[in-house]
């Protein structure tokens, strides 16, 4: 199992670029996997100074619909591509925003994927459940809301021809590989919470332990009690390596890093694990 950063909000090494967003490159099992796009063709130029192939994946997984994740693959070189997403992830998504100087007023703000979905004639497999998409590579999703203390931010919203709905991220879905040493476990948000991601990863795989958690969290600006919260689900399910990137912010990811030692570790783009 080798995997590399190619997009995360930052970045340590000479001629890497960062943006907003995440794209990692994973090889395991025989398989290589391109685990998002970033929002631009950030994660292309980081490939090639790399030495990464982008067009060699066997498939393209979209963690979750959201243009910091997805957006890139408008500039994915190659027709005809098996990309991977959740049910809805091509949903016009977007944050219900304050109007400026004036809180009682709200627009829509659009966060969703901005191309149409036969860009590049891409082979896009559209689904939820438990999939086994290669022998020992799973994909798992609607992520259930197992504890009250974690909420999708109620600002996400959907653009519907009925008008405007909150959007509860059902097409989130977690990335699983099955290692002899335990499962690697892939999140892009985690938009419904981590610890509730954490528990929807052992319902699905009873008695197999999580060994490494790559995970935008989505903790950045989060209260006091929730990563405290967080950070004893971490601990408790004694999961050996914690990356912490993208949505985690730099707060939280520090105070992890210090709760976890050296089983939390810190990436930025261009770096391999």
């Amino acid at each position: 199992m080798k995997f590399t950063i190619l997009t995360e909000n930052t970045a340590n090494k000479r001629g890497i670029l960062a943006e907003h967003g995440l794209s990692v490159w994973i090889e395991a099992k025989g398989k290589k996997l391109l685990f998002d796009t970033g929002q631009t063709d950030v994660y292309l130029k980081n490939a090639q100074k790399l030495g990464i192939c982008v067009e060699d994946a066997d498939a393209v997984i979209f963690s979750h619909g959201h243009y910091d994740h997805c957006g890139g693959f408008a500039w994915f070189p190659q027709k005809g591509k098996k990309v991977y997403l959740g049910k809805g992830a091509f949903e016009e998504k977007g944050r219900m925003a304050e109007k400026s100087g004036n809180p009682k007023e709200h627009f829509f703000y659009p966060i969703g994927i901005r191309y149409e979905k036969d860009k590049n004639g891409a082979d896009y497999e559209e689904g939820q459940g438990k999939r086994e998409i290669f022998p020992d590579i799973f994909l798992i999703s609607p992520i259930p809301a197992v504890f009250d203390w974690e909420q999708v931010d109620s600002s996400f919203c959907i653009r519907t021809p009925l008008g405007i709905k909150r959007d509860f991220m059902e097409d989130e879905q977690l990335l699983v590989i099955r290692e002899p040493e335990g499962l690697y476990v892939f999140t892009g948000c985690a938009h419904v919470g981590i610890a509730n991601c954490l528990e929807f990863v052992k319902s699905s795989f009873p008695g197999e332990k999580i060994h490494t958690l790559l995970a935008g969290m989505h903790l950045r600006g989060c209260g006091k009690e929730r990563l405290e919260r967080t950070i004893s689900k971490l601990k408790e399910d004694a999961i050996e390596r914690v990356i912490p990137l993208h949505c985690t912010g730099v707060m939280a990811a520090c105070q992890i890093k210090l709760a976890l030692g050296e089983r939390c570790q810190l990436g930025e783009a261009g770096k391999s694990f």
